[in-house]
């Protein structure tokens, strides 16, 4: 929920891609960083990346705001009423 209330703001993510579901939420290199699970040194040169180059910052902003639509009330509403009848 964290990660979707982030893009939600325009704010770019930098997640470890655990099993349980930051690929489902960040599109790696569009809205935000995925890491290899324990790689440190990576999640730290992508957060370096993040803070120095504003352009990458903008770009990931506008797409987190588009991704957040995917887990919107109306959507996630429709998708329940559609599973359950």
């Amino acid at each position: 929920m964290v990660l979707i209330e982030a893009q939600a703001y325009g704010l770019s993510a930098i997640a470890f891609d655990c099993e349980t579901g930051p690929r489902e939420i960040i599109n790696d290199l569009e809205s935000g960083y995925l890491v290899r699970p324990g790689d440190v040194s990576d999640f730290s040169r992508k957060m370096y990346r993040l803070i120095v180059d504003k352009n990458m910052r903008e770009k990931f902003s506008i797409k987190a705001k588009e991704n957040s639509f995917l887990f919107s009330d109306e959507r996630i509403i429709k998708q329940w009423n559609n599973l359950i009848g």
